[in-house]
C-alpha cells in the first residue's frame, strides 16, 4: 500500500530514492517503480487471497457438527450478501460489455468494396484511412457503446503507415500535424507533398464517424493541388496521389531543419521544393552525432547558432527534467509529459490558450508548470571544477512568464518565456563557476504557463568547441530562414486574414492596411513666434527668456534657488485633431546639463491633466534629433503642447547659475503605422536574398524592406492577383541579430518571408533543385523485416526506406553497418557514404 501512494505517501523522500537514487538498482530497476499505480493491483489482488481464506475459514467453521443450526444459519445468510453484493457490483460491467461492448457489428460493404479495388491494383504503394477511428462512435455501429477500433488499417488489403501510430510516436506525431492540424484545419493546399515520402499513393477518407468535421474536410482535400479525385464508394472519398515516392528510393539533397513540423506546411508551399528529392533532418528530433552529411539548413524565425551547436550534444552533458519526475498535474506541481501525447500536451496547451509549436524534444521528454511558485530538483555531479555554460531549451508562448533556475538554492539566472508566437528556444544562462561534488540544479516557475525541454551544462572549453563546429559546419552550406508572416510578424495593426484557406502556407496571410492618414503632411510646431509661447517658472526667483532666431527656438533659464523643480515652456496647437499623427520628432541643441527634459501635450487648458509624450537627458552639447511615439490616450481638438525641464542640482554638472536649450523643427506626422518587423540572427556573413510570397495583382502597391542598412522596393505588379514569390536584390548582412522591417506603399497581404543566403541571383527554384542525379536504385522484399537493394551511385547518398522509423533498421553494404536515422521525422534514412555498385 506504502507502494502504490508514490511519493504522495507518509515517506516522499524515500520513494524518490528508491526510483531514482539507489547506486545500480535505480538504474536498473527504479523504472518499475516510477508508476507508482500499478502497485494498486497488486494491492487488490492480496485483498482477493484475503477474502478468499476468509470465506474458506468460515465456511469450514461453521460447517462443523458442533456448530448450532442458528450458526449455520447466520453463516449461509452473511455468504449470500456477500454474493449478493458481488453481484451488484459486477451487474453494471458485465452487462455494459456483453450486452454493449462485445455485441458483433457487421463491417460495412463499403469496405469491402474499397478493399478490394485496392487489393486489385498491383504497384508497390501504402495507402491512408483517415480519419482514425480510435475515440468515434459511427453511423453504422450505433448500437455499441465502445468504440470502434481501426479493422479498416489491420484489415487493408495495402499496407499503412497509419498502423504503427499508437506504437511509434514518430508516426503518431506526423499524423497529428499532417492530418489533424494542417489538412483538417485546413492550413495547407499540399497534403500530396506530406505522402510522398511516406509511399503513400491514396487518401481513403470516411464519413461515416459521429461528430467529425467532414465536410470541412472533404473540402479541403478537394482544394489540395496535389491530390486528384478518384471516386466515392459509399460514404468513402478516395483521392490519388500520383507523385508519392518508391518504397525505397535516393535522396539527391539533404536539409537539416530547425523549427518543427511547422516548417513542413511552410516548405510545401514553395512549388520548387519536391519531398522526394529533398530529405529533411529535424535537429531538435534526437540528438545529431553527425549533420554534415546535410546540403543546406534551414531555421525558424527563433533559430540561431545555439540550435545548430547543441543538436550535436553528448549525452553526458545533457539534464533532462522529465526524468526527475512521475507527476502529471500541471497546475499542482512541474509534470512531466511529451510532445505527440494528446491527452496531455495538446489539451494543456489548448486549455492555456498557447498555439502548439509542434516542436521535437530531443526525444527526452519536458515538463510543464501552470501555476507560480512550483520546483522541481535536478541533481547534478560535477567531476571537476572549473567554470561551465548553462543552457535550457524552453517554451515561448503568448501565456508565457518567467522561470528561475537555481544551484544549491542560490538564483544563478532567470528566463523570460513570453513571446508573440509558440515555439522551444534556447536560453544562454551564461557561465557559471561549479565546485567538484553533487549539487542540485532547481527550476522554479515564477509566472504564467512554462515548459522546460532539457538543460545543458558543459565546462567552457566544451561549449566553445561545440560552436566552432556549428560555424565550420555553416562555412560552405547554404543557410534559410522561414517565417510565417501571420505568426513570426510583429505588427501593431496588421490583421489576420484566413480567406486563401490552405493555399497560404499556414492557413492564413497577415493583411498590413494602408491607413488613409498617411496622406497627410506632416505639421510643424511654430518655433518663430515666441508670442505664442509661454512660460512658466516653478518659483518667483527663476527667469526664463524665450527667443527666436526665426528658425529655432531659444528658452534662456537661470536657476537662483536650490528649491527649484521645473521650468516650463508651452504652446497652442492649432490642429483638428492629433488624431492623425503618431510621432513627434524635433531638433534640440543641448547645454549638457544632465537635467532631464520633458515633452507633454495637455487635452485642454487645465493644467491638471496631460500625457507624457517622452523624455531625456541633457547630457549632450550640440544638436541632437528626438522621436517620440505619441501616447495612445484621448485626443480631443484643443491641445497644448508643453517642453519641461526638470531642475536636478545633484545631476546638473553646471549647477546654479543660467543654462540654454534650443528646439527647432517640431513636427508631428504619422509613420508608417502599417510596417512588420522581425528579428533575424543571421548565423554567418554571407550575401542574402529575401523571398516574399505576397498577394501580387494589377493594382497592388510596391513593398519597401529594409535590412541592415539595405532598402529595397519589390514590385508587387502582375496580371493575376494570386499569391507569388517575388524577390528583393543580393544584399549582404553581417553575422549578428538584424531587424527586418517590411513597409507597404500600399494595402499588402504576405503570407511567407525567407531570408536565404545566396551566391548571386538565385530564386527559391535554384535553392531547392539539385544538380545532383538520383542514382540508380532497383530492390527486391524477401520478407517484412529484410530487403536487398542494389544502388549504382557516383557520390555518397541518402537512402530512404519508406516504413516507420525504427532504430533497430540497419543497411548493410560491403560488411558495413548503417544506423537509421528519423528522415522527414517519420520514415528511416541511412546515410551511405560509398559510391559505385553497391
Amino acid at each position: 500500500m506504502l507502494l502504490a501512494r508514490g511519493t504522495q505517501g507518509p515517506f516522499p523522500s524515500t520513494y524518490r530514492w528508491l526510483v531514482f537514487d539507489i547506486p545500480f538498482f535505480s538504474d536498473t530497476f527504479g523504472l518499475a517503480f516510477r508508476d507508482s499505480n500499478k502497485w494498486e493491483g497488486l494491492v487488490a489482488l492480496t485483498f482477493c487471497f484475503l477474502i478468499a481464506f476468509a470465506i474458506a475459514a468460515l465456511l469450514q467453521t461453521g460447517w462443523k457438527k458442533r456448530a448450532s443450526r442458528v450458526g449455520k444459519s447466520a453463516l449461509m445468510v452473511v455468504f449470500i450478501l456477500f454474493l449478493s453484493c458481488f453481484a451488484l457490483f459486477v451487474e453494471n460491467p458485465v452487462r455494459h460489455l456483453f450486452a454493449d461492448m462485445y455485441v458483433p457489428v457487421e463491417v460495412p460493404q463499403e469496405y469491402h468494396a474499397v478493399n478490394n479495388w485496392l487489393a486489385s491494383e498491383s504497384e508497390d504503394f501504402k495507402v491512408t484511412w483517415l480519419p482514425d477511428y480510435w475515440g468515434g462512435f459511427t453511423t453504422w455501429g450505433a448500437r455499441r457503446i465502445g468504440n470502434i477500433g481501426p479493422f479498416d488499417v489491420w484489415s487493408s488489403s495495402k499496407p499503412s503507415l497509419v498502423d504503427t501510430v499508437w506504437r511509434n510516436p514518430s508516426t503518431r506525431y506526423y499524423w497529428d500535424y499532417t492530418f489533424y492540424h494542417a489538412l483538417s484545419e485546413n492550413k495547407t493546399a499540399y497534403f500530396g507533398k506530406c505522402l510522398d515520402p511516406v509511399n503513400t499513393r491514396y487518401v481513403l477518407y470516411h464519413e461515416d464517424i459521429v461528430g467529425h468535421e467532414a465536410e470541412s474536410t472533404i473540402a479541403s482535400l478537394e482544394s489540395q493541388m496535389d491530390l486528384e479525385f478518384v471516386k466515392k464508394e459509399g460514404f468513402y472519398h478516395i483521392f490519388e496521389n500520383e507523385d508519392y515516392a518508391p518504397h525505397i528510393f535516393v535522396v539527391p539533397q539533404n536539409i537539416a531543419v530547425w523549427g518543427g513540423l511547422n516548417m513542413l506546411t511552410s516548405l510545401n508551399a514553395i512549388e520548387s521544393f519536391d519531398p522526394t528529392r529533398c530529405g529533411l533532418l529535424y535537429l531538435d528530433q534526437g540528438m545529431q552525432s553527425d549533420y554534415s552529411n546535410s546540403n543546406m539548413i534551414v531555421l525558424g524565425s527563433k533559430a540561431n547558432i545555439n540550435d545548430i551547436a547543441l543538436a550535436q550534444l553528448d549525452d553526458k552533458y545533457l539534464i533532462a527534467p522529465f526524468d526527475y519526475t512521475v507527476r502529471g498535474y500541471p497546475h499542482e506541481a512541474w509534470s512531466r509529459t511529451i510532445p505527440c501525447d494528446v491527452f496531455a500536451w495538446y489539451f494543456l496547451l489548448d486549455e492555456m490558450g498557447a498555439p502548439n509549436p509542434w516542436d521535437f524534444d530531443y526525444d527526452r521528454g519536458m515538463v510543464a508548470s501552470c501555476s507560480s511558485g512550483h520546483r522541481l530538483a535536478l541533481p547534478v555531479e560535477v567531476k571537476h571544477e572549473g567554470v561551465y555554460r548553462l543552457y535550457a531549451r524552453v517554451l515561448e508562448s503568448p501565456r508565457g512568464g518567467a522561470i528561475s533556475i537555481l544551484m544549491d538554492g542560490q538564483a544563478i539566472g532567470s528566463i523570460d518565456t513570453g513571446a508573440q508566437a509558440s515555439n522551444f528556444v534556447w536560453k544562454d544562462l551564461g557561465k557559471v563557476p561549479f565546485p567538484k561534488g553533487k549539487h542540485s540544479l532547481t527550476l522554479e516557475n515564477h509566472s504564467g504557463f512554462n515548459a522546460v525541454n532539457v538543460l545543458a551544462l558543459m565546462p567552457q572549453e566544451v561549449a566553445e568547441g561545440y560552436f566552432d563546429s556549428a560555424r565550420q559546419f555553416l562555412e560552405d552550406r547554404r543557410i534559410a530562414y522561414i517565417m510565417e508572416a501571420e505568426s513570426d510578424l510583429d505588427c501593431r495593426n496588421g490583421v489576420i486574414s484566413n480567406a486563401f484557406g490552405g493555399e497560404a502556407s499556414g492557413g492564413g496571410v497577415l493583411v498590413l492596411p494602408y491607413p488613409s492618414g498617411l496622406g497627410i503632411h506632416p505639421s510643424a510646431i511654430d518655433t518663430s513666434n515666441i508670442e505664442a509661447w509661454e512660460r512658466v517658472p516653478q518659483t518667483r526667483h527663476d527667469y526664463i527668456w524665450i527667443s527666436s532666431d526665426g528658425d529655432s527656438l531659444v528658452m534662456d533659464y537661470t536657476f537662483y534657488d536650490e528649491r527649484s523643480e521645473q521650468v516650463v515652456a508651452h504652446t497652442g496647437l492649432e490642429l483638428e485633431s492629433w488624431g492623425n499623427y503618431d510621432t513627434l520628432s524635433l531638433w534640440v541643441y543641448g547645454d549638457g546639463t544632465g537635467n532631464d527634459l520633458q515633452f507633454w501635450y495637455k487635452s485642454n487648458y487645465d493644467e491638471s491633466g496631460g500625457w507624457d509624450i517622452g523624455h531625456c537627458t541633457l547630457d549632450w552639447t550640440g544638436w541632437k534629433e528626438l522621436s517620440f511615439t505619441l501616447p495612445e490616450e484621448p485626443r480631443d481638438n484643443v491641445h497644448r503642447f508643453l517642453i519641461i525641464v526638470n531642475w536636478d542640482l545633484n545631476k546638473s554638472q553646471q549647477g546654479l547659475g543660467w543654462h540654454s536649450i534650443e528646439a527647432k523643427d517640431i513636427r508631428l506626422s504619422l509613420e508608417h503605422t502599417s510596417q512588420a518587423t522581425a528579428s533575424i540572427d543571421v548565423a554567418r556573413d554571407s550575401l542574402y536574398k529575401i523571398a516574399i510570397r505576397a498577394v501580387a495583382g494589377p493594382g497592388c502597391k510596391p513593398l519597401v524592406l529594409d535590412i541592415g542598412g539595405n532598402s529595397n522596393e519589390i514590385s508587387l505588379m502582375d496580371g493575376e492577383g494570386n499569391l507569388k514569390w517575388v524577390y528583393s536584390e543580393s544584399m549582404f548582412l553581417a553575422e549578428g541579430t538584424h531587424t527586418l522591417r517590411i513597409l507597404p506603399e500600399g494595402e499588402a497581404e504576405i503570407d511567407s518571408i525567407i531570408v536565404y543566403s545566396t551566391s548571386g541571383d538565385e530564386t527559391l527554384e535554384d535553392v531547392f533543385s539539385s544538380e545532383q542525379a538520383s542514382a540508380n536504385i532497383s530492390w527486391e522484399e524477401v520478407d517484412s523485416t529484410k530487403y536487398v537493394a542494389h544502388v549504382e551511385a557516383q557520390a555518397p547518398f541518402m537512402l530512404a526506406f519508406a516504413e516507420a522509423y525504427d532504430s533497430l533498421w540497419v543497411a548493410k553494404v560491403n560488411g558495413v553497418e548503417y544506423k537509421s536515422m528519423p528522415l522527414y521525422s517519420v520514415i528511416n534514412g541511412f546515410w551511405i557514404d560509398n559510391t559505385g555498385e553497391l
